[in-house]
C-alpha cells in the first residue's frame, strides 16, 4: 500500500484525486494549506505527497527543484565524478562534430580518413576544421594538435 498525502488549495480537486487513485493507494490526509501540510507530513510520513505547484509560498512555482535526499545524493555523486578537463570552455564552443574531427585531426589522420571514419565527405571535414580553427582561435593543424595534446584530448 503507498501511502498518499495531498496538497492543493482546492477542496473539489483534492477529492477528485481522492477518487481516482488506484486501490493500492492510500490517502493517509490533505491539506489546502502550506504550512499544516508540512507538519502533517512530517508526522505521518506518507511515501507519495501530490503538491500544486501553483500554492501561494511553494518554491517549486519559482523555479526552483526539489530533490528526495536519495536523488540528491546521486546527482552530487554524478558531478563529483567530473574531471577539470571537461569543464573548458574552449571545448564547449565546438560541436560534438567539430570536437570528433578535432580528435581525429590531431592524431594525424587526413582530411579523407577522417571522412571515411565519420562518414561524411572530404569537404565536410575541411569545413569542419576551418570552423574548429577559428573557434580556437588557431591557425593550422600543428598548433591544433598541441593545442589537443595539451588537453589531454589524444
Amino acid at each position: 500500500m503507498i501511502k498518499v498525502f495531498i496538497v492543493d488549495d482546492h477542496d473539489l480537486f483534492r477529492a477528485g484525486v481522492r477518487a481516482e487513485l488506484p486501490d493500492d493507494f492510500e490517502v493517509i490526509g490533505d491539506a489546502s494549506e502550506v504550512a499544516p501540510a508540512i507538519e502533517m507530513i512530517r508526522e505521518r510520513r506518507p511515501d507519495l505527497v501530490l503538491v500544486d505547484v501553483h500554492m501561494p509560498i511553494l518554491r517549486v512555482v519559482e523555479g526552483d527543484a526539489v530533490f528526495s535526499p536519495k536523488l540528491a545524493g546521486f546527482v552530487l555523486d554524478a558531478f563529483s565524478s567530473m574531471e577539470i578537463k571537461d569543464l573548458d570552455p574552449d571545448l564547449d564552443k565546438l560541436t560534438k562534430r567539430e570536437r570528433e574531427v578535432l580528435q581525429h585531426i590531431a592524431r594525424g589522420y587526413t582530411y579523407r580518413e577522417v571522412g571515411e571514419q565519420l562518414y561524411i565527405s572530404t569537404k565536410t571535414v575541411e569545413n569542419h576544421m576551418s570552423a574548429v580553427l577559428r573557434k580556437l582561435q588557431l591557425s593550422n593543424r600543428r598548433e591544433l594538435t598541441r593545442w589537443a595534446q595539451d588537453r589531454d584530448l589524444i
